[in-house]
């Protein structure tokens, strides 16, 4: 088949494709000088037969489009299909990248193949298109399948949950499930954009295991979820928005080892950053006979929100206790006693002129203010530089969103656990 290229501008490469350019640039990474990444997009219109759709969709247009027109068959058997693995692998290994690497399927791509193997019913094929080759993908023997890219945070991967979970309920967990296991935790290779990251290997899998209510697929990926979780630092955890399946379905276990992993992880957690895991989770506590261990979250957050209640609760004071000036201890007696507005000479902090005072009153003004709020504002007396530095109102007014914040969030919890947020029962607090 040949295409004629219509150009009747006569305009130059240049001309055409520059309208439909996307550049991104990259910052410093190590010791590279930052890179200018431009992309261009350019597009055809194309007509054949219906009947040849199939077939040129697979030779000319992206993998993904070639998938698509492949999928809008009314049905498709584990033959036709394996044929068509073989035929997406064949175009991927023809257009590998100079590390002579496959390149991965997009989410969409693989959905609809997921979506395929599920209509086929071959086991055999679900184990083929997740078995995790990575780069010894040519040290097969052709045909060569296509196989299911790495799913950790692959970019949109949570449109997937609801086919995985069909895929596990149609087919033998043990025929392919350690092979899932595998893809879930497989990440890209190379440096992925923030905003191109989907959800972690531990997200994918509590959604998983939710669409489940016992069974062999819960268990193993319920045990993959918490062996993640344990690898994160304990913020990413909390911030994690799979955080409440994991108390959730841990709660629901009757696996000790699990329970206990998870009690242990999050009895390990600062307090202060159990506010959005409780949120998440203690609805789903008022029913269940087996919290046990995991009341010591309640009880912890509990005491540490009645601690700071105390701390916040108290009449306006222009007495910033806690208040913290790493760079003059002169400073920071200041801002801890009771004067609105101090004066900094040289007798306090040494300018060399006012331009070097302004550049320090800029310095403290932008940069994050410890337990205190303040302005600085540079001048010059008889040729000598002075700041003033005066207190503002907004520490205080913070420390009151924290009270009201903090005294809403108590009372919620012990309205839901009954008033017993002390521990009450040392197996089972009293919820709802």
């Amino acid at each position: 088949m040949s295409f004629n290229f219509l150009n009747p501008a006569q305009e130059t490469l240049g001309q055409l494709w520059a309208p439909h350019a996307v550049s991104r640039e990259e910052g410093y990474e190590g010791y590279k000088m930052p890179t200018l990444c431009v992309k261009y997009a350019a597009y055809a219109i194309l007509a054949w037969p219906t009947a040849l759709h199939e077939e040129n969709a697979l030779k000319f247009m992206p993998v993904d489009e070639a998938v698509d027109a492949f999928y809008a068959r009314e049905s498709v058997d584990a033959e036709t299909l394996s044929t068509f693995m073989d035929d997406i692998g064949a175009r991927l290994d023809a257009e590998i990248d100079k590390y002579y690497l496959r390149k991965d399927l997009s989410a969409k791509s693989c959905r609809l193949i997921c979506e395929m193997l599920v209509d086929a019913g071959d086991p055999e094929l679900v184990k083929v298109f997740f078995t995790e080759i990575g780069i010894n993908v040519f040290l097969l023997k052709p045909p060569i399948p296509v196989f299911s890219p790495p799913l950790n945070k692959l970019k949109g991967n949570s449109s997937l949950i609801p086919v995985l979970t069909k895929i596990t309920r149609t087919f033998d967990w043990q025929g392919y499930g350690e092979d899932l296991i595998q893809c879930l935790r497989a990440s890209k290779r190379g440096r992925v954009p923030k905003e191109d990251m989907g959800d972690s290997s531990m997200e994918m899998a509590l959604q998983i295991v939710d669409g489940w209510d016992s069974g062999a697929v819960q268990d193993s990926l319920l045990k993959m979820a918490v062996e993640d979780a344990e690898a994160l630092n304990r913020e990413e955890l909390c911030s994690s928005k799979a955080v409440g399946l994991l108390l959730k379905w841990t709660i629901r276990c009757s696996d000790k080892v699990v329970i206990n992993k998870v009690a242990n992880m999050f009895n390990e957690i600062d307090p202060s950053l159990l506010g959005p895991v409780i949120a998440k989770s203690l609805p789903l506590w008022g029913d269940i006979e087996k919290v046990g261990e995991l009341a010591a979250i309640v009880t912890k957050r509990t005491q540490w929100l009645t601690d700071q209640i105390e701390l916040l609760d108290k009449p306006f004071s222009w007495e910033m206790p806690d208040a913290k000036f790493p760079d003059n201890p002169k400073v920071q007696e200041f801002l801890r006693g009771p004067d609105t507005t101090m004066k900094v000479t040289k007798a306090v902090q040494k300018f060399k002129s006012f331009q070097d005072a302004n550049k320090y009153a800029a310095k403290w003004t932008r940069e994050g203010q410890v337990n205190a709020s303040f302005k600085m504002e540079a001048s010059s007396t008889n040729a000598n530089a002075v700041m003033t530095l005066t207190k503002t109102r907004t520490w205080f007014v913070e420390c009151q969103r924290k009270l009201q914040a903090y005294t809403k969030e108590l009372n919620q919890l012990k309205e839901h656990c009954g008033g017993d947020t002390g521990g009450g029962d040392k197996k089972r607090p009293r919820l709802g």
